[in-house]
């Protein structure tokens, strides 16, 4: 057998979370449906991080072990035409089978868009409109949460991790009426990121005081603010520590694409 690793997006919008759950549609049992139609054989998959209902994936990594020795070019066609419109694999590569998306070192990146203005009706679902946003008020309050601390009280309850300490790294961008926010780090407790969000934005339109975000890391959870809404989070980036993984890309298969 030959491990295969899948870099995949995804539109989370119709998807109740990554995680396979009987009855509903999620992300994983759509790729284990469609793979185990390619091997003819029940496949299950390892994945780099457990998203929520609603929010979307630029790069998530999953890996299997294959029957088959399909080659990687092929593998993107074959997945092209086999996976619904809100999914697609645009990278492909054979890995050692030691490799693990989650296991093996890596950073993960995530962003979460939010808008000072109205959205169109294209954009509702992958940002946040905030009225009355400060983002002065914003870069101070990053300062709080930037390094290494305990983020246990930024967890939503779920499956129970003996170490809740992460070094976290923060960044603001703003793109017209857009501000990003980059959060980076080797992994990430479960809701982290978007309890983070609304504590961040509750501080930048006077909801919270300023200071708010360190309180909360000190164990005062009555200044934490509510989750951000899931569509402005995106799963933006996997970076893997010293693997060199030989991707084949998407782009590169298109030349004898007529279509």
């Amino acid at each position: 057998m030959h491990k295969v690793a899948f870099v995949v997006e995804y539109d989370g919008t119709n998807f109740h979370g990554f995680q396979y759950q009987p009855s509903l549609r999620t992300v994983q049992g759509v790729l284990e449906q469609v793979i185990s139609q390619v091997e003819n054989t029940r496949v299950r998959i390892e994945y780099a991080s457990r998203t929520d209902a609603g929010v979307h994936a630029y790069y998530q990594v999953i890996s299997f072990f294959s029957h088959r020795r399909i080659e990687p070019k092929k593998w993107l066609q074959i997945m092209r035409g086999l996976l619904p419109g809100d999914i697609r694999v645009w990278k492909v590569a054979y890995v050692p089978d030691e490799f693990h998306p989650q296991r093996t070192p890596h950073e993960k990146e995530y962003i979460y868009r939010l808008s000072r203005c109205p959205l169109s009706v294209f954009e509702r679902g992958y940002a946040w409109w905030v009225r009355g946003l400060d983002v002065d008020k914003l870069r101070r309050e990053i300062e709080y949460i930037q390094g290494a601390h305990d983020f246990i009280y930024f967890s939503k309850t779920g499956a129970p991790r003996q170490n809740t300490i992460r070094t976290l790294h923060v960044s603001l961008t703003e793109s017209g009426k857009y501000v990003i926010l980059s959060f980076r780090s080797s992994g990430f407790l479960y809701g982290m990121v978007r309890l983070i969000v609304g504590t961040l934005v509750e501080v930048a339109t006077g909801q919270l005081p300023q200071g708010a975000s360190g309180k909360v890391l000190n164990g005062n959870i009555d200044l934490r603010g509510k989750s951000a809404p899931a569509g402005g989070l995106f799963l933006k980036e996997i970076r893997y520590n010293k693997t060199d993984i030989k991707w084949q890309e998407e782009c590169e298969s298109d030349e004898d694409d007529n279509t």
